[in-house]
Order: C-alpha cells, then sequence, then structure tokens
C-alpha cells in the first residue's frame, strides 16, 4: 500500500510508520507554508492513503488532486464561538 505523509518533520516524524524513511511505498514530505508546491510530490506519488498533520494548513486545491483516502490529525486546539468571541476548548 503506498502511503503519503504530509507534516512538519521536526514534530511530527516520531508518529510516522516504521521505516518510513527507507520504505519505497512511503512518500513524507515536510512542510514548506511559504511554498505549498511541496505537494506536488504527492499528487505525483499516488499514495492509497495520505495522513495530514495540521491538515489546516494545506491549500485544498492541492490536498483535492491527491489521490486516495486522505486522514486529518489536528493537533492544536479547535476553537469555540462563545459569547461572540472565539475561545480554545
Amino acid at each position: 500500500m503506498k502511503i503519503g505523509i504530509v507534516g512538519p518533520l521536526t514534530w511530527f516524524s516520531g508518529h510516522f510508520p516504521e521505516g518510513w524513511e527507507d520504505d519505497p511505498e512511503i512518500c513524507a514530505v515536510d512542510v514548506d507554508e511559504g511554498d505549498y508546491r511541496f505537494l506536488i510530490h504527492l499528487i505525483n506519488f499516488r499514495p492509497q492513503i495520505t495522513l495530514f498533520y495540521r491538515p489546516e494548513l494545506y491549500p485544498k486545491r492541492y490536498i483535492e488532486q491527491i489521490s486516495g483516502m486522505k486522514v486529518g490529525f489536528l493537533s492544536e486546539p479547535i476553537p469555540q464561538l462563545v459569547d461572540g468571541g472565539w475561545m480554545a476548548r
């Protein structure tokens, strides 16, 4: 199974599948928040499933072009609207 992984390696590589660095069936891409063209590597890799760490950071136009199932892991609190203002849960 081809697996794609997107996330800042510094923070999330400890959560990647074992052996991800040497497995040709796993494509892990580091995040560059200034330029999202790095996601083209995953589009061309054609994974069957892609794990996104901090999925809210990535432009929808790129994510929609990545094949297979997509799973997002949020690492930040989800805000909620309370009395007209946003608050972390």
